[in-house]
């Protein structure tokens, strides 16, 4: 927690140094996110995080939205959206706008979390964070494999548990058997 907020009072001077210590209290103590977040994401992915919450936070304060937040941050290789519910369907199609512009070369790795706790103190919103990640398959020639560890990325095998690879072998293996898409 430490070392996040230090990354984010290094990174701009956009905020004071109390709201950022208040949001990085709040985010890891109250907004409730997994434990996997804080072991798939590194201090500096979580520091951007928090630091575009903050930003989203305070668009939708300024806008009088209330608890309907919404950021979009788009780069070649990935992508962050992070959302409340009244904007979920919007920020889901925006998500398949992304992802259906994928080269069939590239390889997509979609993280989904939602908090247990509010996104705000007192309010009713869940906050829903999703990272899209593209990048090269480890093996380009395997167009026709059923071996997971073949097709699939890296990141991919590193990241997931066994019961979610040996989740994904069997789709893999029963689409590839499958006699039409």
């Amino acid at each position: 927690m430490d070392t996040v907020f230090k990354l984010i009072v290094k990174e701009e001077g956009l905020f004071s140094f109390s709201l950022i210590a208040n949001e990085v209290d709040y985010f890891y103590n109250n907004l409730g996110l997994n434990w996997a977040y804080f072991e798939y994401f590194t201090p500096t992915q979580i520091a951007k995080h928090i630091h575009c919450l903050i930003a989203a936070k305070k668009v939708s304060e300024i806008g009088a939205l209330g608890e309907n937040i919404k950021l979009s941050m788009l780069k070649k290789d990935s992508a962050l959206y992070l959302c409340t519910s009244p904007s979920q369907e919007e920020v889901r199609a925006e998500v398949e706008s992304h992802i259906n512009g994928t080269s069939t070369d590239e390889a997509i790795n979609v993280t989904y979390i939602k908090s247990s706790g509010t996104v705000l103190p007192g309010g009713t919103e869940k906050l829903q964070l999703i990272q899209v990640q593209k990048s090269a398959y480890e093996n380009p020639d395997a167009n026709n494999s059923d071996d997971i560890h073949t097709v699939a990325t890296s990141d991919f095998v590193k990241t997931k548990s066994k019961n979610v690879i040996n989740n994904h072998a069997k789709v893999i293996r029963d689409c590839m058997r499958s006699p039409h898409p």
